[in-house]
């Protein structure tokens, strides 16, 4: 039996895994971090939750973002952009 898997797959991964894993962890580090340093809601968790508005959300994600190392966002890149400068270059040679 062939393989069936896609020898592209980076191809229909945007981004790589580990800039996304960096970002989730980093959201998730710094949202629990704003509700235990909330002197004013700390006794009620829940009321605490639910004071999170889409621009707390953001601007977490935001910080997330820039605390990933360019290293890591280069890294990534170049998993993606191979791949494609490839197919690119043969089908280039095919016509």
């Amino acid at each position: 039996m062939e393989n069936d898997a896609n020898p592209h797959s980076t191809l229909n991964q945007p981004m790589d895994q580990n800039v996304i894993q960096n970002n989730k962890l980093g959201c998730r580090k710094l949202h629990l971090t704003n509700i235990l340093n909330d002197p004013v809601h700390n006794e009620n968790l829940e009321k605490t939750l639910e004071n999170v508005n889409l621009k707390d959300v953001v601007f977490i994600l935001a910080n997330c973002w820039a605390s990933v190392s360019t290293l890591l966002i280069n890294t990534s890149r170049g998993k993606i952009c191979f791949p494609i400068l490839l197919i690119l270059k043969l089908k280039k040679c095919s016509n």
